[in-house]
Parts: C-alpha cells; sequence; structure tokens
C-alpha cells in the first residue's frame, strides 16, 4: 500500500476545513435573512391588514346632542367626542349615535387605507307626543247601560287634589264625550272648565312678571274656582300663604298712598283667611291714626283744592268709625267744601 506523504496529508485537512467553514456561512446568511424577513412582516403586519392591504382607519365622532353615546359594529364605544382607531379600511362600519330624549342616528361608514374622517351626528329632539305616546282612555262609562261608574268624579277630583290638573281636566273631558247623559256631560264639562281656568290662574300666580299688586287678585278668583270644584280641597290652604301676604304687601301700598279704603278692605280680607294675623291687624289698626292726619291734610287743602280735600275726606269717612271724634269733623267739612259724600 502506497502512503502519502506530511505535505500531501495537510493539503487534504486544509481543502475540507475550507469546504465546512464555507458550509456554515452560507447557513449563516441563510439564517440571518429569514430573521429580517420575520421582523419585516411583524412590523407591516401591525400596520396593515394583510386581507385588504391597507393602512389602518380613524374615525372621530362628534355630536352637538349633550350626553350622546356611540356604538361601532355593536360594541358601546361612550360617549362623545370620541375617536375610534384601528378600524379595517374597505368593510363596512355600523356607527350608531343615540342621546336621550333624541332620535338616534345610524350610519354606514367605509373607510379607506389610512384615512381620518372626522363624522358629526346631528340628533333630532324627539316631541312631546314621541316622548309621551298618547295612551287610549280609560273607558269610564259603561257601553251598555251608559252609567259612570262608581267613583269615576271622585277620581278626578283626587287628581285634583294632588295638583295633577291637566290629568284632571282630560279625565272629566273623557267622563263627557263617553257618556250618553246630558246631565253627566253637562258636569263634566263644568267641571274641566272650572279646572282649565284654575291651571291658568296657577300659572299666572307663579309667573314671576306678574305685579305684586295683581297676586292677591288672583288668588281670590282661584279660591273661588277652587271651593266650585272641590268645597273644602286642600288648594285654599295651599293658597292662603300667598293670599295673606299678598293682601298685606298691597294694603300698606294703598296706604302709603292715601288709598285707605283700599287699604283696610285689603287688610279685611287677609284678616277674613287669616284672622291670627298679627302683621295684618296692627296695619288695619294704624289705618285709624293714618285717616286722622288725612283729615288735617284735607282741611289744609280745602280752598286751594277743594276737589282733592274732598277726595281725601270721602277716604277719611270710609276708614274711621262713626263714634271717632273725627269722623263728625271731616263729614262736617265734606259739607262746606260743597261736595256731599258718596
Amino acid at each position: 500500500m502506497r502512503r502519502r506523504r506530511p505535505t500531501q496529508l495537510l493539503l487534504v485537512l486544509m481543502s475540507t476545513r475550507g469546504r465546512i467553514a464555507t458550509s456554515t456561512a452560507v447557513l449563516v446568511t441563510g439564517l440571518l435573512l429569514a430573521g429580517l424577513a420575520i421582523m419585516y412582516w411583524i412590523h407591516t403586519r401591525s400596520t396593515d391588514d394583510p386581507r385588504v392591504g391597507g393602512a389602518a382607519a380613524t374615525l372621530v365622532l362628534t355630536s352637538p346632542a349633550a350626553n350622546a353615546r356611540a356604538s361601532v359594529n355593536g360594541e358601546d364605544r361612550g360617549r362623545l367626542p370620541l375617536v375610534v382607531d384601528a378600524l379595517l379600511p374597505g368593510e363596512t362600519h355600523y356607527v350608531k349615535v343615540e342621546a336621550a330624549e333624541h332620535a338616534p342616528v345610524v350610519r354606514e361608514i367605509v373607510l379607506e387605507s389610512g384615512e381620518r374622517r372626522i363624522e358629526a351626528f346631528i340628533l333630532r329632539r324627539l316631541t312631546p307626543g314621541e316622548l309621551h305616546p298618547a295612551q287610549p282612555d280609560k273607558p269610564l262609562v259603561s257601553p251598555e247601560t251608559g252609567l259612570v261608574a262608581d267613583g269615576v268624579f271622585e277620581e278626578g277630583l283626587a287628581l285634583f287634589r294632588d295638583d295633577k290638573l291637566a290629568k284632571a281636566s282630560k279625565h272629566f273631558q273623557t267622563i263627557r264625550k263617553q257618556s250618553p247623559d246630558p246631565e253627566i256631560q253637562g258636569r263634566a264639562q263644568a267641571l274641566s272648565e272650572r279646572i282649565e281656568r284654575f291651571m291658568q290662574l296657577h300659572r299666572k300666580i307663579r309667573d314671576p312678571v306678574t305685579p305684586e299688586a295683581a297676586i292677591p287678585d288672583l288668588v281670590l278668583q282661584a279660591v273661588e274656582l277652587d271651593r266650585e270644584i272641590d268645597p273644602g280641597g286642600p288648594h285654599v290652604r295651599k293658597l292662603q300663604g300667598r293670599l295673606v301676604s299678598g293682601l298685606r304687601n298691597r294694603g300698606r301700598t294703598n296706604a302709603s298712598q292715601g288709598k285707605l279704603l283700599a287699604a283696610r278692605s285689603d287688610f279685611l280680607r287677609c284678616l277674613e283667611f287669616a284672622p291670627g294675623h298679627e302683621g295684618c291687624r296692627r296695619s288695619l289698626d294704624g289705618l285709624g291714626e293714618q285717616a286722622r292726619k288725612l283729615y288735617y291734610a284735607a282741611y289744609l287743602q280745602r280752598r286751594q283744592n277743594p276737589d282733592g280735600s274732598a277726595q281725601m275726606l270721602r277716604e277719611v269717612l270710609g276708614t274711621l268709625e262713626r263714634d271717632d271724634p273725627v269722623f263728625a269733623k271731616a263729614e262736617q267739612l265734606l259739607r262746606l267744601v260743597g261736595k256731599p259724600g258718596q
């Protein structure tokens, strides 16, 4: 067998090692390239949708309606204004915006790749009829006999006592429509009309623009209506405080303007509704002294202004009691100025 020389063995060994190194370098280079490809795929996958080949889109939702909320593709996203991102481009997105007492709005929106779109939703406010649909009238009268059911009128009065005035009026209107009996129709119609008038007075009494001097007369009208609608009902007690303060304030104003007769009438009405009211009692007692002062003012003007003097004397005579010493003097002076009492 032929032996190789040491020099030949060395050359063979070096050739084998070169081939191994080359193969290793190729393998490492391939692995590096594969890693870079995977990293690039992950990066593009976070911003692009492989199904449509585009960047994610963004939707900005706004609405002037208070507390409006939005849902996108059936998922609640919260209150507006709202930014909804990471939406797939090229697909249809269903957006619904709704708010209390407003009609909801639904839109189908398709976005382009990378698009950022602003969508404003104007919601229509619902009408009172849409918010509270009218209910069919409750049958209050038997269709067979035409008789009013027991307690039907009392139900309407109970609504009136609870300050449900509109419902009470409608209740009696329903009775009038359903009953064939003219007497029942007339009674129900009268109650409905009085309640409507009572509501008008109530609104005027509460209206801040109503002059204070007009309040007592409005309250008195409301009290009279209340007595006609529901004798002994609670509205007189509810209105009494406003009536008493209004009469006293108006009486004081009249007294300060020398209108003693009007002031006396106001203080007397005040005591009629509140017999123990000390303020009205003191104001009424104070009119006597004011009437005496007015007599002396009339006396001083008897020649320069006889008409004015006569008017003041009539105020004095309408205010003082007949046993008051000034009463007789006022009568005599009124005859002297040539203006007999009326």
